[in-house]
């Protein structure tokens, strides 16, 4: 295998993880708290009422889905913890994560990557690197930097000389 000249951790940064899980702890808490001594009519936008049994319900299903987020960044953060995931740049190669949720790393030669979809979804850019015999997606948000997310496009486009679509 060739001696890697660059590589850059892959995973989420802590301060998305500690932000959404702090945000949705305290809406628990606070819709949880509100859901628990509920006893009175809940208008929303001055323009549907619901009656107390059914803004208690609705009070319930929002303090579930603000656990559920919490439970999701508590299950991140125990991720970062245990899975070390990198993406390395050789000579002939670009090595990747084999999937989202493992260590195991596969190396992709740059002449079998046959396309790179470039994508950006409300500030979020992403590259699908496709190639012979699977697919993996770089995520800017769980590179280091977004210098580092471009150096890595940058040498992916002109290593593989693969088309942007």
């Amino acid at each position: 295998m060739n001696e890697v000249e660059s590589e850059f951790p892959y995973r989420p940064k802590w301060s998305v993880i500690v932000w959404v899980t702090l945000f949705f702890g305290v809406g628990a808490a606070v819709i949880g708290h509100a859901a628990s001594v509920q006893d009175t009519s809940l208008p929303i936008f001055r323009v549907l009422g619901l009656s107390p049994s059914h803004a208690g319900a609705v009070l319930w299903v929002m303090f579930g889905l603000c656990t559920g987020f919490v439970a999701v960044g508590l299950f991140l953060a125990v991720f970062r913890l245990l899975v070390s995931q990198r993406i390395a740049l050789t000579a002939n190669s670009v090595i990747l994560p084999a999937s989202r949720w493992t260590s195991r790393e596969s190396a992709v030669e740059y002449s079998k990557i046959t396309s790179l979809r470039f994508m950006e979804v409300r500030g979020q850019r992403f590259i699908k690197v496709s190639y012979q015999g699977g697919s993996f997606t770089i995520t800017e948000s769980q590179m280091p930097s977004e210098s580092d997310f471009n150096m890595v496009v940058s040498v992916i486009e002109q290593r593989s000389g693969a088309p942007r679509t």
